[in-house]
């Protein structure tokens, strides 16, 4: 994950950041999202939290909001993060898309891998 967020140019020490995810899956059935945002929001944070993005990954600094499912011709994981700067940081962030899911995408800030279950 912290791959990802490197490829992507995510600005480091951000005051808070908060994400969610769309799931692609190749076939339509009832999926329980509690069981794919758990993973994705701890990996997320630690990853968020090792690499110098924040400086921890409790409620104040990093939040996971949804997770939602759709039904294309390919898997991927779409992760979409709003990162805020540190107060001590006047300076404006646009933070990208991380999309994972088979690595043929161009830099351009989406970055894609199977998901998996």
């Amino acid at each position: 994950m912290e791959d990802l967020l490197v490829q992507g140019a995510v600005p480091r020490r951000l005051g808070r950041v908060e994400a969610r995810a769309v799931i692609t899956f190749t076939t339509r059935r009832r999926r329980d999202a509690v069981n794919y945002r758990t993973l994705l929001e701890k990996c997320l944070g630690d990853a968020l939290v090792n690499g110098g993005w924040l400086e921890d990954d409790t409620g104040a600094e990093f939040s996971f909001g949804s997770v939602a499912f759709e039904v294309g011709p390919r898997p991927q994981t779409l992760l979409v993060l709003a990162a805020f700067p540190s107060e001590s940081d006047g300076n404006s962030v646009t933070p990208p898309r991380l999309n994972t899911q088979d690595g043929t995408s161009p830099p351009t800030r989406r970055f894609r891998r199977p998901p998996r279950g």
